[in-house]
């Protein structure tokens, strides 16, 4: 067992997600990270959190969305797949598809990161996680580009290699898909496979 690390876990628009949380200064500990700046922060400093990217803020536990403080071993995931990005999901308008009709609920920007706990849950090797769960028959929804106020509610169907389930395609018509260009498409593409 390792290191014992401090999460702050927040709730949000989709489901959880974990920042470390620091409440006194480990000198060891930041001089382990090799992030420019960390030796700036003093003890009236804390307690911060800092994210995956290493941007670091001050800690409020009186916002509305802040749930616990957890402590994980080093190795681990603070969190699961299914308490960061839900399956099937009532409350599913971004996310992933999979080819028996499963909804993951990513949000708008949570494709990439759900990809990857997906394919480490389910043993998938790649390191192209987004790639892998595509070639695997899997259908991403997703917001249009560019990224307007214009289109901000607009939701774009992908998959590669224009493969679509009949499960998937009962989910998109229960979704309101049915009357989609793409979604149309793709029916005429597959029908005749189901």
């Amino acid at each position: 067992m390792g290191r014992m690390i401090k999460y702050a876990v927040y709730r949000g628009n989709v489901g959880l997600y974990a920042k470390e949380y620091f409440d006194k200064i480990d000198p060891d500990l930041f001089n382990d990270r090799g992030v420019l700046g960390w030796h700036y922060i003093k003890e009236e400093d804390l307690p911060i959190v800092v994210n995956n990217a290493g941007g670091r803020c001050s800690f409020y536990p009186v916002e509305d969305n802040f749930v616990e403080i957890i402590e994980v071993d080093e190795d681990k995931e603070p969190l699961t797949r299914e308490q960061c990005f839900p399956k099937n999901s009532p409350e599913f308008e971004f996310g992933w598809i999979s080819p028996e009709g499963d909804t993951y609920n990513t949000g708008f920007e949570g494709h990439y990161r759900a990809a990857v706990m997906i394919c480490e849950e389910l043993g998938y090797s790649g390191f192209l996680q987004e790639r892998e769960l595509e070639e695997k028959g899997w259908i991403k929804i997703s917001r249009d580009v560019p990224y307007t106020f214009e289109n901000l509610h607009s939701k774009h169907i992908y998959t590669s290699d224009l493969r679509m389930t009949k499960k998937q395609a009962d989910i998109l018509i229960d979704l309101g898909y049915s009357s989609d260009e793409t979604f149309k498409f793709l029916v005429d593409m597959n029908e005749d496979k189901w």
